[in-house]
């Protein structure tokens, strides 16, 4: 069968590459990378305000919901009546479990990684703008 494609193929006449060729073909690659990180620096941007203008109101959330729920009180215990703590420890911990807002703590967390993670994507983006590999003559 490859004696079939060689008969075939034998009687076209070679091209010669054009002049310039790979430098177009670099020069659009490199400009699509650009376009492509200066896309994805504006998203993350964008994200990381989000998350940090976010995070300010659940932080407050956070802080009156450990108030609310008298885990300040518990935890100051320690301190007080350290030797009562020590005696019914099992209590006490099943108290500060009890009163302490998951919910509130994990969405806070997730805010905070959120906001990490887009600047970590943000900065990788802006480094993949002002590195250029390529440059057109």
């Amino acid at each position: 069968m490859s004696k079939e494609f060689k008969h075939l193929f034998s009687g076209l006449e070679k091209q010669e590459v054009p002049l310039g060729l790979y430098d177009d073909i670099v020069f659009k690659l490199e400009k699509a990378r650009i376009k492509k990180g200066r896309t994805g620096l504006l998203i993350q941007s964008i994200l990381s305000i989000t998350s940090l203008v976010a995070i300010f109101p659940v932080f407050m959330n956070v802080v009156e919901r450990f108030s609310q729920s008298g885990f300040f009180q518990y935890l100051s215990l320690i301190f007080t009546d350290g030797e009562i703590v020590l005696s019914n420890w099992k209590i006490f911990v099943s108290s500060l479990l009890e009163s302490a807002p998951f919910y509130e703590v994990t969405i806070l967390l997730v805010a905070i990684f959120v906001l990490l993670e887009s600047l970590k994507f943000a900065f990788r983006n802006f480094k993949m703008i002002q590195y250029r590999i390529y440059q057109p003559n």
